[in-house]
């Protein structure tokens, strides 16, 4: 266990803090079980069938783990901001959106088998925080695919495909196809569609491996060019309203967000109630009070623009309701419960590499010195802190691979990815 955090630590350190996602590797054996066995390694491939600005196009997104490896237990898939994803009221329900195949050694035995293929249907959503649910079709082996809107752009695509229904036991090398259709058929509906805008764009996935040993990020990037089509003649312009600005005042939060935290979005100088340094014992939002809660219903909104709602941070820092007032700080370590500081959520680890920031050190929080990652709240002292997406969600503990990949979301205030971006500008 030591070697194997001297390792991560070491890495972290040489890479430095701009280590691209796709080269982060947390390799770290279960909490008391010694050295890993095997490693987990997982390779990320992305492909199109069109790469031009703005069309449906079909994803392929192609897994591959080597021989002598862990195989996969669960993955999240991060298209890029900028990438349209349909939601559940987009398609038909029982339409197919997308498909799916694997191939592994299956029964252990040195041949490689193939699953049988597997469409994926569009079924109704009954949790209004996922955006689209995609279940697979026939018998034998079954697997759901959950889509959830990031907060501040993108997706996350998540789905377990170890569960009760895989054939046991499997091994690597093991390779896992995801097709997303362009279209569903026989709807028509858009599925997925590329950025209006050209670039390179960045994909990443988080893999953990069966038996929940290890947690791997990797990436890739495809590129979206401009199209070029056959001049036509130019209409007459016709004269269209000028739409509201997101952010009439211009001070970085959307108008939604003012309104709903108490603060006027026509007033620059009118921000939502905070109450850590400067903000402490200062009139933010123009209502002649100091530090007073922020109103009811601001639960729904990001106040503090650190990338997590307020019924997340008011969850993570139960009993406390003032998490969403502080947006920097890590909590103690090791934590107290209730958790004291409140602060960030993202950032789970204290110390000089990580302090004030979210890096490896954060994600690697899952696994060691205490084993977070698949267990329930209450199995250890403070554990709710890396309940990061509250409840199980397709998983069956209360923190899974949800929660680890709550650290990819975009954190408003640094304008990126909380995982490797700035120093949070606040003490």
């Amino acid at each position: 266990m030591l070697r194997e955090w001297n390792t991560l630590r070491r890495l972290w350190v040489l890479s430095g803090p701009a280590m691209a996602i796709g080269l982060i590797v947390v390799l770290m054996a279960a909490a008391g079980s010694g050295s890993a066995s095997q490693p987990f390694s997982p390779t990320l491939g992305v492909s199109l069938t069109t790469n031009l600005v703005g069309k449906p196009a079909t994803v392929i997104v192609v897994t591959h783990i080597p021989g002598g490896q862990h195989p996969l237990d669960s993955m999240s898939l991060f298209p890029p901001a900028g990438w349209s994803v349909a939601g559940d009221r987009d398609v038909p329900d029982g339409d197919q959106v997308a498909a799916a195949t694997m191939s592994a050694d299956l029964g252990c035995d040195g041949v490689v088998d193939s699953l049988p293929g597997r469409y994926l249907l569009d079924t109704q959503v009954d949790d209004p925080e996922k955006k689209a649910e995609w279940m697979s079709s026939g018998s034998g082996w079954q697997f759901r695919v959950v889509v959830d809107q990031l907060q501040g752009g993108g997706h996350e695509i998540s789905m377990i495909l170890a569960n009760a229904s895989m054939p046991v036991p499997i091994c690597a090398p093991q390779t896992f196809t995801l097709l997303i259709n362009a279209r569903s058929i026989p709807g028509d509906a858009t599925v997925m569609a590329n950025p209006t805008s050209p670039g390179v764009y960045t994909w990443s996935a988080i893999y953990v491996s069966l038996g929940l040993e290890h947690a791997h990020l990797a990436n890739d990037t495809v590129s979206i060019v401009t199209s070029t089509p056959a001049p036509t003649a130019t209409p007459a312009p016709t004269p269209t309203p000028t739409p509201v600005p997101a952010d009439i005042d211009g001070d970085s939060i959307p108008n939604d967000v003012e309104q709903g935290c108490g603060s006027s979005p026509s007033n620059a100088g009118s921000l939502p109630e905070r109450i850590d340094g400067i903000f402490s014992a200062r009139d933010d939002d123009g209502d002649t009070q100091v530090d007073e809660p922020l109103p009811a219903g601001a639960a729904a909104y990001d106040c503090d623009r650190d990338g997590y709602k307020g019924t997340v941070e008011n969850h993570v820092y139960a009993p406390s309701v003032r998490g969403d007032q502080d947006p920097c700080g890590s909590n103690a370590s090791p934590p107290t419960s209730p958790p004291s500081p409140i602060g960030w959520p993202a950032d789970l680890k204290a110390g000089s590499l990580s302090a004030n920031k979210v890096t490896v050190e954060d994600l690697a929080s899952f696994l060691v010195p205490v084993r977070y990652l698949g267990t329930n709240v209450g199995t250890n002292t403070g554990d709710i802190r890396w309940d990061l997406s509250p409840g199980k969600g397709s998983s069956a503990q209360d923190i899974n691979i949800q929660d680890l990949a709550a650290l990819l979301a975009l954190a408003p205030m640094l304008g990126t990815r909380a995982l490797n971006g700035a120093l949070c500008p606040w003490p």
